[in-house]
């Protein structure tokens, strides 16, 4: 969490952040991507990991085309958010 803080991410998944905010409070950190997806990263309260909480929005074409896309752009953003957190 404290890494993510420090080095601010611009990006994430190849989508550019619209806002970011730190609820250090929460101890919750929520990013809102320019194409309206959402993502919370924030501790377990139990286990020592980091929970990820994902969001995207793809247009529709067809359910599987979409479904598609978005399930690569998941992959992304989680891959973008563990690089930057040093835990890939």
């Amino acid at each position: 969490m404290e890494r993510l803080r420090r080095e601010p991410r611009v990006e994430l998944g190849g989508e550019r952040i619209r806002s970011f905010q730190d609820r250090r409070a929460g101890n919750v950190l929520l990013y809102d991507l320019e194409d309206g997806g959402r993502v919370a990263v924030r501790p377990s309260g139990t286990e020592p990991k980091i929970k990820l909480y994902l969001e995207v929005v793809e247009p529709y074409d067809t359910l599987e085309n979409a479904e598609t896309r978005a399930a690569a752009r998941l992959v992304a953003v989680e891959r973008d958010l563990l690089a930057a957190s040093g835990l890939a």
